[in-house]
């Protein structure tokens, strides 16, 4: 394929370029050959396509006695001369140091690179531009319907109206959003479970016991999940009167059957629990692996998919074998809207796309067709293609979901929300450009993603504008039930929470007076580690993975300790060697100004030790107060026992702690 005239936009010349790729090889995070083994050739792709990487530059600016400084501020927090309790008076120094380096950025540079990461061809028209501060409106959004739709692994670039290469891959999303409030400095964590236990919590996953992360952590033999001692958002709408559905992708916990969604608040679920099913066939990705006699091993195909009523045994999804997940999510969803006609309490529906996340089977002809190929016309390298066919497969499904919403004459009296979970895997063929990095990573390409409110009732205040107020995954709980009065107030009615209540400013265009908005992000604090005895250690602070945002007047300050480098990958480049870069080059501290770099090329950590040092203190406050994580070993022989046809199971992943638990299911299967 070749390139048409829309073309990704240029850095500017006055900016380096990124950091040099990795040489070594990584394989992709998705699993991709595991999920295709043993399915019908009709649904398998062909291989990937490999192409040599274009290693880029970086320049760096040194500086000995500003380095000096920066370590002897960390060296202050590890030792505990200075403490994270002293937080608080160290943050009236912040920012005090007014030499941030214009000789590391002119302001003409900074406009330009935030204009080119914003406006990329077939993004943005006049109307969907940032309108000046609107006055507060007064649209009652009480006992509106809530349908929440998290998309899998969808990077900056991915969402077609800030994408450069496939901007009408998402013509509904696209649509909605322009009519809706585009959430321009949303954040996430990282990766998939960390991000689903945010948002059902409201809580940072470190403050709940699922701070440990990383590739790989949860897997699907996993024997631990969100502690039952905290409520999620089901519990918390359902209490508030709303009828309650989740659809899709759990992932926070399926070892015991009280830790499924409909034992967590949620009237009925259909659910898979593992990080990645076949599209069709549902068997989980990868594969179980369980060791053989005589020291080997082998994997075990099983189907991931359940579903559950309030207060009944779950059951086992037999009929819906052979469905696309995406037509088939969609179908519940339909089924939960319907009931709005007979049902009088309000639904929230929690609907978690597979999309996009690997493996890309291809798509049923009703949700990708050959009329539908010009959409990917700048698409040029095989996995961005087929990652980009199951993009428009999930839009085309969600446009079906809305014209059902519009059918039922429900547009005026529903709240729709629509966030990615986190950054995506560019050998999965997702992109984030030009944002740096991607998921597994606290680089913008990791948790800077796509996300947008619309509701037919938003006034013409607000409606078709961007808001940039900071926002975070914790927020939606918060945001969501006081918004529609699910809950009367965050103090009261969700206790011990992270997150903030922020629909003041999403839904009527500004704060009330006395509202705060958020000026903090935690976006990841994991101080441990997995040991070779099946524990884990717990890291000295210099050696844990942390990262935050505090905007302090004008700057945005992002701090990343053990980092590794972010690259900045192009839609057009092959990035077999680079899969979700958790272990691409080596790790380091970095001190960044998002307010003037969005696109994180210089790091201040040198130039701005102060703000190093008082950044640090917040971070050493956060890793106090980490909770001991939930994180237990796999239990693969223990899983495949109860699982397995071969042992007497059913084939299908399912909660194994609790074998004389009643299991509902269609013995004809």
């Amino acid at each position: 394929r070749a390139l048409s005239s829309r073309t990704m936009p240029g850095l500017p010349v006055d900016i380096p370029p990124a950091d040099e790729a990795s040489p070594h090889m990584v394989a992709s995070y998705g699993g991709v050959s595991n999920a295709e083994a043993n399915i019908p050739a009709a649904y398998q792709s062909p291989g990937a396509v490999d192409a040599e990487a274009q290693p880029p530059k970086n320049g760096r600016r040194t500086g000995a006695l500003a380095a000096a400084a920066a370590l002897a501020a960390m060296a202050l927090v590890v030792a505990g001369v200075v403490t994270g309790s002293q937080t608080n008076a160290a943050a009236n120094i912040m920012g005090t140091g007014n030499a941030l380096a214009e000789k590391v950025a002119s302001a003409a540079k900074i406009a330009k690179v935030a204009a080119d990461a914003a406006d990329g061809p077939g993004g943005h028209t006049q109307e969907d531009e940032q309108e000046p501060s609107a006055p507060h409106t007064a649209t009652d959004y009480t006992g509106f319907h809530v349908m929440f739709i998290l998309v899998d692994d969808m990077g900056y670039n991915d969402m077609g109206y800030q994408s450069t290469d496939v901007p009408d891959g998402t013509q509904t999303l696209n649509h909605l959003a322009s009519k809706g409030v585009k959430l321009t400095n949303y954040y996430t964590q990282s990766s998939c479970t960390p991000a689903r236990v945010a948002i059902l919590t409201g809580r940072y996953p470190s403050k709940v016991g699922m701070g440990y992360d990383g590739e790989g952590t949860f897997v699907v033999d996993s024997p631990y999940g969100i502690p039952l001692k905290y409520d999620l958002m089901g519990r918390y709408f359902s209490k508030g009167g709303y009828r309650t559905a989740f659809i899709g992708k759990w992932n926070v916990g399926h070892v015991e059957e009280n830790y499924l969604p409909h034992r967590r608040g949620f009237d009925s679920s259909i659910m898979y629990n593992s990080d990645a099913i076949h599209y069709y066939n549902h068997t989980a990705s990868p594969a179980l692996a369980v060791s053989t006699t005589g020291g080997g091993a082998t994997s075990v195909a099983l189907t991931d998919m359940l579903s559950g009523v309030a207060d009944e045994p779950f059951k086992l999804d037999v009929d819906d074998v052979g469905s696309y997940t995406s037509t088939l999510f969609t179908d519940r969803a339909l089924v939960e809207l319907e009931k709005t006609t007979t049902d009088d309490r309000s639904l929230f529906l929690y609907l978690a796309y597979q999309a996009v996340h690997v493996p890309h089977n291809t798509p049923p002809e009703d949700l990708f067709g050959q009329s539908d190929e010009w959409k990917l016309n700048n698409v040029v390298t095989h996995n961005r293609y087929h990652f980009s066919k199951t993009a428009v497969a999930m839009d085309r499904s969600i446009k079906r979901l809305m014209n059902h919403v519009e059918n039922l004459g429900l547009e005026n009296n529903l709240i729709l929300a629509v966030a990615s979970d986190n950054g995506a895997c560019p050998t999965d063929g997702g992109n984030n450009y030009p944002k740096r990095g991607g998921k597994f990573q606290s680089w913008e390409g990791g948790v800077h993603v796509p996300s947008f409110v619309w509701s037919g009732a938003m006034s013409s205040a607000v409606a078709t504008t961007s808001n940039d107020v900071l926002f975070h995954a914790i927020d939606w709980l918060p945001t969501l039930a006081m918004a529609t009065g699910a809950v009367k107030s965050v103090e009261s009615g969700l206790p011990g929470i992270d997150g903030m209540d922020m629909h003041e400013a999403i839904f009527h265009g500004g704060p009330k007076s006395g509202v705060s908005e958020r000026t903090e992000i935690l976006l990841r604090m994991n101080k441990w580690e997995e040991s070779g005895s099946n524990t884990l250690d717990v890291l000295d602070f210099q050696d844990s993975y942390a990262a935050l945002i505090r905007r302090d007047g004008d700057h945005l300050w992002k701090i990343m300790i053990n980092e590794y480098k972010g690259i900045r990958i192009e839609p057009s480049h092959s990035p077999y060697n680079l899969s979700c870069f958790e272990s691409v080059g080596p790790l380091h501290a970095y001190l960044i100004d998002l307010n003037k770099d969005p696109l994180e090329e210089h790091d201040l950590k040198d130039a701005r030790p102060d703000v190093f040092f008082n950044l640090t203190l917040r971070l050493r406050e956060h890793f106090d107060d980490a909770e001991k994580p939930a994180w237990a070993p796999p239990e693969d022989d223990l899983a495949y026992d109860f699982w397995a046809t071969e042992e007497g199971g059913t084939g299908y992943v399912s909660p194994w702690h609790k074998p004389n638990a009643d299991v509902a299911t269609d013995d004809a299967h």
